[in-house]
């Protein structure tokens, strides 16, 4: 009995998962990211890998994004197995997700007889004509600045559903805080090199050195991103923000004002904000979680 009752509750979670790959995209996470710490990575990838070749043959679209979110999550989840930490985790499968994302287009391409680059602005131009949202903005936007911009646009997507997927689902026992989240001081140099890049190259004459410039430079500064609103939530736990409050603050801040909150992560790198605020407030409003 308890057996069955295993299997009917993965038949029903596996099954809504597939389902918000289509429909809710950012919820779909926390579906997969269940899945692999209750059932385990071997019922994991061989319901993600037989569920996906099925899609592959109907909905190449649904296929295309159900084998994103499986994959990313499994890998992360692997990784956070191995003790792994959370940004290199996060990192190694939002990278090795984007090339096997890529590639796949690059396959549902040439079944088409067309190159990646035209087939993705081709999908990209049916995008926009069914957003009025696209057509309503008071500067038109050319398919191919978005394709330029495609890896950094599907990097920082991954990264929101790996965000979406930690931030919500749990291991049993973990202890590492969301809010001690931290981005390598190395990666500063990164930053500091595709900024300039972008704006000092010549978008002409090496158009292709430009925009991997800029891809980097928004990837950067999406990592910056998480940085800061972790920062943020740690500065909100220590002075005992009412959770409310917290929540409003990080929607209006989080979402309205991406730069303020990129800024805020890059500040870090040389102000530490977490750990002068700690040892300034510890003895007075102890740590009271995230």
């Amino acid at each position: 009995m308890p057996s069955t009752k295993r299997a009917s509750q993965f038949a029903v979670v596996s099954l809504l998962t597939t389902l918000l790959t289509a429909s809710f995209l950012f919820m779909a996470p926390l579906g997969a990211r269940y899945l692999h710490m209750s059932y385990g990575r071997w019922q994991y990838w061989l319901f993600a890998a037989v569920s996906t070749t099925g899609l592959i043959f109907v909905f190449p679209q649904w296929a295309l994004a159900q084998g994103i979110v499986f994959l990313l999550m499994g890998l992360y989840a692997e990784l956070e197995l191995q003790k792994v930490s959370r940004f290199n985790a996060a990192f190694s499968a939002v990278a090795t997700t984007l090339v096997a994302a890529f590639f796949a287009m690059t396959v549902w391409a040439q079944s088409k007889n067309v190159g990646l680059i035209t087939f993705l602005k081709n999908q990209v131009s049916e995008t926009m004509l069914a957003s009025p949202q696209i057509k309503d903005l008071p500067v038109p936007i050319e398919a191919m600045q978005i394709v330029t911009m495609l890896p950094a646009l599907v990097a920082f997507l991954m990264m929101i559903l790996v965000c979406f997927g930690v931030l919500f689902i749990r291991p049993l026992g973990k202890k590492e805080k969301i809010t001690s989240f931290q981005v390598p001081d190395n990666m500063i140099w990164v930053l500091i090199a595709s900024l300039a890049g972008s704006f000092l190259v010549d978008p002409i004459k090496m158009f292709v050195l430009q925009k991997v410039c800029f891809n980097l430079l928004f990837v950067c500064s999406a990592a910056y991103y998480f940085q800061g609103l972790a920062v943020l939530g740690f500065l909100m736990d220590r002075v005992r923000m009412n959770y409310f409050f917290k929540v409003a603050l990080f929607f209006v801040l989080g979402f309205q004002l991406f730069a303020a909150v990129v800024a805020l992560g890059v500040a870090e790198v040389w102000f530490n904000f977490r750990s002068k605020v700690f040892k300034n407030l510890i003895k007075s409003n102890p740590y009271v979680g995230d």
